[in-house]
């Protein structure tokens, strides 16, 4: 994917920077080649010479979880840009360009800016062993502690306990988001084991936030160790709970917690800019996160109902999202849907089901997938609560990652049997070189005599989903 696509208007046809970035990032990219090696030594022994850059930013917000950490994390950002907090944000992986993972007082940072910012780093990471992930955080450390802001937003890249990130000894607040499936390779293949992994982020007096979980033992785990190291919890499910009321509006209901600002209350969530059912829960966390932080700073009690009013400017690409005025809509009828997602493992295609089932109760239509995935990825597990949803699978390869299956690969394992999948009416739709291909041969053969609606999802991986929104040469109006 584009790495260097400069979301900043001023420097944004710089043409000779953008490749003096990329070429630096490939040379980061080639830094301590066990890119996953969980530990934090390496980071520490960089940080340190940097003289604990971590140890001076603003307070910060550490987030772990396996789904829903960067809708949770934007949520979070609309509430407190919305309430005139200077924000500081660092989340991965990136979707089109290198700058999104580095949003600095407010604004993506520059390529100027990370161009300085990298290659004053670069002989200090050649001479002391760095992964590519350690290389960034050490760096976005810097420059968060180098410019003012109210607050930090910290997204996890992987694990918890022994992530990157997991440097600052004590952040202001931490949030644990869904639990599941996901780098089972480095994090195991246990629930129990997995969720030990991310409630490493919890510290000794640091509130948490929980939201949803889909396995018990998750929520069994998260306590546990937060008894252990004396980290105050507030858990969905418990503490606090999402559901509807007769009128069927998402509710936030709140039970009082003593040390907690929070009063017993039932709250009317607002219809919210990122779609799905489970969306509520991640912006009921950040609404909670950001009531306590802003009580805390303004020594006040903040109303949750006031706050709500900010989830309608989140802005979190490739999440459930309609790509209406995307150059792909071309390729298929204009009656027709366009969606990309990017849901990769088990829990999140449990809520995509959920979703694709609304579409169907809604009205007569048929729904097609564009699915392309990576091989650390588990395809079956993806698929299994999908195909019931689907009147068809078309697979296509990731662009530019290695790791990809190929389209053959995928489609042999998201509809098996060649005649269709099982006791459903899900259909092998072919395997495609490309998106556009995919799109424009299920339009014009599959679909055209068909006097359904149709929706169209692309989903199955971040980058796949990174690559489509890189198709749009106006893809930095998805970010801001």
């Amino acid at each position: 994917m584009g790495q260097a696509l400069n979301f900043s208007k001023a420097h944004q046809n710089d043409a000779a920077q953008n490749a003096r970035l990329d070429a630096l990032l490939e040379r980061f990219y080639g830094f301590y080649q066990n890119e996953i090696d969980l530990g934090l030594s390496r980071i520490a022994h960089v940080l340190g010479l940097l003289e604990n850059p971590q140890n001076d930013i603003a307070p910060a917000v550490h987030i772990a979880g396996t789904n829903g950490k960067g809708s949770t994390l934007a949520f979070l950002q609309a509430i407190l840009q919305g309430e005139g907090q200077r924000i500081h944000k660092m989340s991965s992986p990136h979707l089109v360009s290198f700058h999104e993972r580095l949003y600095v007082s407010g604004a993506f940072i520059t390529t100027q800016d990370l161009l300085t910012l990298l290659e004053g780093l670069e002989p200090l990471y050649k001479e002391n062993e760095v992964s590519f992930f350690e290389a960034v955080t050490a760096a976005t450390y810097k420059v968060f502690s180098e410019n003012p802001a109210d607050f930090c937003l910290i997204e996890t890249g992987m694990g918890g306990r022994f992530d990157a990130t997991n440097v600052i000894e004590k952040p202001a607040l931490t949030i644990i988001t869904t639990i599941s499936r996901d780098h089972e390779n480095f994090l195991g293949r246990d629930i129990a084991k997995i969720a030990w992994e991310k409630a490493g982020i919890l510290k000794a007096g640091v509130p948490c936030i929980v939201a949803p979980q889909i396995f018990p033992e998750a929520l069994d785990v998260i306590r546990k160790v937060a008894d252990e190291v004396g980290a105050p919890l507030y858990c969905a499910g418990q503490d606090w709970f999402i559901d509807n009321d007769q009128s069927g509006n998402a509710c936030l209901f709140l039970e009082p917690k003593h040390g907690w600002p929070i009063n017993e209350a039932i709250h009317i969530l607002p219809a919210l800019p990122l779609d799905g059912q489970h969306q509520y829960g991640n912006a009921a966390a950040a609404l909670l996160g950001a009531k306590i932080l802003l009580s805390q700073k303004r020594q006040e009690n903040v109303s949750i109902a006031h706050l709500c009013a900010h989830l309608q400017n989140t802005k979190w690409p490739a999440r459930m999202q309609c790509l209406d005025r995307h150059p792909y809509k071309a390729l298929i009828d204009q009656r027709d849907a366009l969606w990309l997602d990017g849901a990769h493992n088990d829990s999140a295609a449990l809520a995509l089901a959920v979703h694709l089932r609304k579409w169907k109760a809604e009205e007569d239509c048929a729904i097609y997938m564009v699915a392309g995935m990576i091989n650390t990825k588990n395809p079956e597990v993806f698929f299994a609560p999908l195909r019931g949803c689907l009147d068809g699978i078309a697979s296509v390869p990731v662009p530019s990652d290695w790791r990809g299956f190929s389209a053959g690969e995928l489609l042999d394992i998201a509809c098996p049997d060649k005649s269709g999948a099982g006791e459903n009416t899900c259909q092998r739709l072919g395997a495609y070189e490309n998106v556009e291909e995919a799109l424009d041969y299920i339009a014009q053969n599959i679909h055209a005599r068909s006097g359904k609606k149709a929706y169209y999802l692309i989903c199955g991986s971040l980058y796949l989903a990174g690559s489509v929104l890189g198709a749009d040469e106006h893809a930095e109006n998805y970010f801001s």
